[in-house]
């Protein structure tokens, strides 16, 4: 450092005295403050050789090199070194590439190439290559059956195609001489040759499975009686067969999809589908022909379902098969008793019965259904003494003097409630009582007597014994008060000098929608002055049925009504 600041100095002191004067010393004196400034810069202005430094960006890609099908997709990455920019550019020859890296192959197969340029300097960059081809991988096979036989002129033989590798197992059949259906059934021509069968996937159109044929007019030809035939599982089918051309008329038996016995007597199997019989010349195993049998499955239907009945009663069940070529059925209960016409009786105590259709030709196949037996609801209050009437409510049981036993007498706005629960199961009610009007009642002036069943107002009539009133009942009869009662202090009641009687009046409701298996009845009436009202008689039914759709559940606001007049 010492010997630059020497040669500093007399750098100096000579550039001064070269200047000999003082603007041509200012001048000097810039130039020395330049060089001061390079020293300090450290520029290379008394910089040794080898010491300066510089700065460059360098960019590496990832995958260098990777093979894709058309269409596909990768990811590149790119690393940026020399700068704290990471930035990069994407381009590729050809395909698209997204500025995240994302690849997407052309459809074209090829070699292209993928370029990362630095943000920070376009002289850095890095180039991946992208070998794009279209590797075919084909799976799919055909398999024809059978795949050789010999027929004579004219013969036909059904051929089959099982098409693996693909969902699409649709086939074109092709023959180089006589005639093929679309189904695969080859009728020979009348010449002495071999022909090919073909069956061309629709699928891939270049694969195909073959079939030989040997076209002749002598030697030994099998015929197999039936050719073609539909059953269902568990069916028995006889296959005969036929050698034309030979004394020798043995042949060895052999299927697929069931049995057979030596003299041909196939017994499908369970499985559904197409399946072979083929029968073989015992003299020459070389002379084969086959048949198809297609086994469908037996279906069975049995109808009313999950429907009930009342102990003792009677149900007509019927079953319907399918695929099976006997319709019998065998009727079983696992209760009660049914005919094999399907008429089911009910056992005497309630339970849940198990009702099976089974064909008679596959025991294997069957349809079943539960069928509830219940006791029928049916509840009856009279009201006399050492009768349990605990589910009323409003007023206590009376008795009239005349020895009339009834749920009252009720007056005003009083109302007798009846609260039930455990009902059976039921898709409607009858409701039967007998109604006691007592005294001047008047029910025309908007006070009629009303009967209403879970809220839903099943009964709403005028009554009166009021003289002067004239009213019509829903039986078509009308009533002339004063002279319709029995008699007057019939039920023990006298109000002498008033021109009524007391009276008695039947009521049936019938048909009104219901399946809960709880109830509230509520017998209502707003009635003044010496007017009283009472029910006896009560009589509750639930009754049981199939269930109907449920837009029919709801209770219907007019159920069948008639009202009788006790005279």
């Amino acid at each position: 450092m010492q010997s630059r600041l020497e040669t500093l100095y007399s750098r100096v002191h000579m550039m001064l005295g070269v200047c000999k004067s003082w603007p041509r010393a200012i001048v000097c004196l810039l130039g020395l403050i330049l060089i001061l400034c390079g020293m300090s810069c450290g520029g290379t202005v008394g910089t040794a050789p080898g010491t300066a430094t510089t700065t460059s960006v360098a960019l590496t890609i990832s995958p260098t090199t990777t093979t894709l099908a058309p269409g596909k997709t990768v990811t590149f990455q790119a690393y940026v070194s020399g700068s704290t920019n990471q930035n990069v550019i994407w381009s590729a020859s050809g395909g698209v590439i997204t500025q995240t890296g994302i690849y997407t192959a052309p459809t074209a197969n090829g070699t292209y190439t993928v370029t990362a340029t630095s943000a920070a300097s376009s002289t850095a960059s890095a180039v991946a290559q992208v070998i794009v081809n279209s590797v075919t991988i084909n799976p799919i096979a055909v398999q024809v059956t059978p795949p050789s036989t010999t027929v004579s002129y004219g013969t036909q033989v059904q051929f089959l195609a099982n098409v693996t590798g693909t969902t699409n197992t649709a086939i074109t059949w092709s023959v180089s001489d006589g005639t093929i259906s679309s189904t695969g059934l080859f009728t020979a021509p009348s010449t002495t040759e071999q022909v090919t069968v073909l069956a061309r996937s629709v699928a891939n159109p270049s694969i195909t499975g073959s079939s030989q044929v040997t076209i002749t007019n002598s030697g030994p030809i099998i015929s197999i009686a039936p050719f073609t035939t539909t059953v269902a599982a568990g069916a028995t089918v006889q296959f005969t067969a036929t050698i034309a051309n030979s004394t020798n008329q043995n042949v060895n038996w052999n299927c697929t999809g069931g049995t057979i016995t030596s003299t041909g007597l196939y017994t499908a199997g369970s499985a559904t589908g197409t399946f072979q019989v083929t029968a073989t010349d015992v003299a020459n195993s070389s002379v084969q022909a086959t048949a198809t049998v297609q086994i469908v499955p037996i279906t069975v239907t049995l109808s009313p379902l999950n429907t009930t009945v009342v102990t003792g009663q009677t149900e007509q069940f019927t079953a319907t098969v399918r695929g099976a070529t006997n319709p019998g059925i065998t009727w079983s209960a696992s209760a009660g008793s049914i005919t094999q016409a399907g008429l089911f009786t009910a056992p005497a105590t309630a339970q849940t019965v198990t009702i099976t259709a089974t064909s008679q030709q596959n025991g294997a196949y069957s349809a079943s259904t539960s069928c509830y037996v219940v006791s029928q609801t049916n509840l009856f209050w009279n009201f006399e003494p050492n009768t349990n009437y605990t589910q009323w409510s409003g007023s206590s049981a009376s008795q009239t003097p005349s020895g009339v036993y009834f749920y009252g007498p009720l007056s005003g706005t009083s109302a007798a409630t009846l609260q039930l629960s455990d009902l059976s199961p039921n898709v409607s009610l009858t409701l039967d009582f007998s109604l006691f009007v007592i005294g001047g009642w008047t029910g025309l002036n908007g006070n009629p007597f009303t009967v209403t069943v879970d809220s839903t107002t099943d009964l709403s009539q005028s009554f009166s014994n009021t003289s002067g009133d004239n009213q019509s009942y829903p039986n078509g009869g009308s009533n002339a008060p004063g002279t319709s009662a029995t008699a007057t202090n019939s039920l023990g009641y006298s109000f002498t000098g008033l021109l009524y009687n007391d009276a008695t009046y039947t009521i049936d409701l019938s048909s009104i929608s219901h399946s809960a298996s709880t109830v509230t009845v509520t017998f209502a009436a707003n009635t003044a002055g010496t007017a009283e009202w009472g029910v006896t008689n009560v009589t509750l039914t639930a009754n049981p049925g199939a269930k109907p759709p449920a837009k029919l559940v709801a209770k219907s606001a007019t159920p069948a009504v008639s009202v009788h007049r006790t005279r």
